[in-house]
């Protein structure tokens, strides 16, 4: 599943930030995972509060589903794997749709974290 085409900035009621070891992204800051050539799995944390638990929310990074959760005022862990942990600046998306996938988007948040090597 593909991040949809035409969503334009942040909408819905919610608020979101990742967090890593180096810090989070409140106020827009980029935290930084640093990785070996040989990492597998990082994990980073997902923070949510006044999103509407009654939707599921489908966590993209860089346009590709990673994982579903059940998001509202919420502390959660996600994997990043692969593509995930490429050198360079990555962003997350959550989105949660009005009720089926191909329904309206009623939230759409976006955070960014930057992959460096060690």
């Amino acid at each position: 599943m593909k991040i949809p085409k035409d969503l334009e900035g942040d909408m819905g009621i919610g608020n979101f930030y990742i967090s890593t070891s180096s810090g989070t992204s409140k106020n827009e800051a980029i935290p930084i995972i640093y990785t070996k050539k040989d990492t597998q799995v990082e994990h980073m944390g997902l923070n949510t509060s006044g999103f509407s638990g009654k939707n599921l929310s489908y966590i993209f990074v860089d346009g590709i589903l990673n994982t579903k959760q059940q998001l509202s005022n919420s502390k959660s862990n996600m994997d990043l794997k692969g593509n995930d942990l490429k050198i360079g600046k990555n962003k997350v998306d959550i989105i949660q749709f009005n009720n089926k996938t191909n329904d309206k988007v009623i939230t759409h948040k976006t955070a960014y974290y930057e992959v460096k090597s060690r």
